[in-house]
């Protein structure tokens, strides 16, 4: 191999091993030596081989260690190592963890960088096959306003209904996540998210939820307080009182 002879040319036999380690971990390309010699490394460099080490070693941005302790037999499954990457937006070690074999279904990667809207790890936890729907990441990225990170979650095959995202969405305002839940196949009824947008004044989204068959009038609605024509005379909304009459909202 041209790089290792380049190597073993320049540093010398004795440095070859930790230098090919530095250029094949830059280049988030796994590298696995035998435990052993990834041990002797790290004794060499006063390292012990161990879950605090690892995590450290993330959060240092520092691939080459990280490296060396999982092959000296560190679990990265049993640390946090991914979930220090995700929070940090590291995508490169995120990346390279997951070539080493880091789960992308451990709680809770997959909800935290969908509720920051980091639309470039989720991405790539999805394309290292991370459950779409665990741990409500669809919701917690509808109540927060981020668009990529909800569009990128329904390319990915979230459900559009699992956590009932559309509640958060509608309840904060957010048209366009709102839109995008619809089509997706969202029930514009279920937590009747009309009573929120109503009562918030949130005309455009009252009137996407009727298109999409929210019930205007319904025999719960006394239960919660009055109905969304009730909750939008209440708060002076009228553009929001004319549309859900023209729909036949009745109080």
């Amino acid at each position: 191999m041209p790089i290792i002879r380049f190597i073993l040319g320049q540093t010398g036999a004795l440095g070859a091993i930790a230098a090919a380690v530095a250029f094949l971990a830059s280049s988030s390309t796994a590298l696995a030596i035998y435990p052993e010699q990834a041990k002797k490394e790290l004794a060499r460099l006063g390292i012990d081989p161990t879950i605090d080490a690892l995590e450290k070693a993330v959060e240092n941005n520092d691939k080459t260690l990280a490296g060396l302790l999982m092959d000296a037999g560190i679990d990265v499954n049993h640390s946090g190592a991914l979930s220090t990457a995700c929070q940090k937006s590291m995508l490169d070690m995120a990346e390279y963890l997951l070539m080493r074999g880091a789960n992308p279904n451990l709680s809770p990667i997959l909800a935290q960088a969908s509720q920051k809207g980091d639309a470039p790890m989720v991405q790539l936890l999805l394309r290292r096959r991370a459950d779409p729907n665990k741990e409500y990441a669809l919701a917690l990225a509808a109540a927060n306003g981020h668009d990529k990170v909800v569009q990128a979650l329904l390319d990915g095959g979230a459900d559009a209904n699992h956590g009932s995202p559309i509640l958060g969405a509608v309840e904060n305002g957010h048209t366009q996540i709102t839109r995008m839940l619809l089509e997706k196949g969202a029930n514009p009824n279920t937590g009747r998210p009309i009573l929120s947008a109503a009562a918030n004044g949130h005309g455009q989204i009252v009137r996407l939820l009727i298109e999409k068959g929210a019930h205007v009038n319904s025999k719960t609605d006394s239960s919660r307080g009055g109905g969304p024509l009730a909750k939008a005379r209440k708060n002076g909304h009228d553009e929001v009182v004319m549309i859900l009459k023209e729909a036949g909202a009745k109080d």
